[in-house]
């Protein structure tokens, strides 16, 4: 559990929380390992529809179409085993927590 202070910020494709304070313009950067399919990842959530899957050794990287034509890379570490996932084509949704931003200076 966080118990720092969590801030909302604007974006191109909506509101995200992010953890710490803000005092100006930020860009957001996120990595692929700290984003989840479904809603299990945290408070912040994106629609997308799934574009491809690529299948890297112990890692299957998804990459998320969103309704702005950006795209996500969600990275599913494999160390469980392969569990049956969305199809090409399928509405997702991509979850991440406020502490998985990395908050860079414009």
């Amino acid at each position: 559990v966080f118990a720092g202070v969590i801030s909302v910020i604007i974006t191109l494709v909506g509101a995200i929380a992010v953890a710490g304070g803000i005092a100006g313009p930020v860009l957001v950067a996120l990595r692929p390992e700290r984003l989840r399919l479904g809603d299990g990842g945290g408070v912040n959530r994106l629609a997308g529809i799934l574009a491809a899957s690529v299948y890297a050794g112990e890692t299957l990287t998804h990459t998320v179409r969103l309704a702005n034509g950006s795209e996500v890379r969600v990275t599913q570490s494999l160390h469980d085993g392969l569990s049956a996932g969305p199809a090409r084509g399928e509405a997702v949704t991509v979850s991440w927590s406020p502490q998985a931003c990395i908050l860079l200076p414009p």
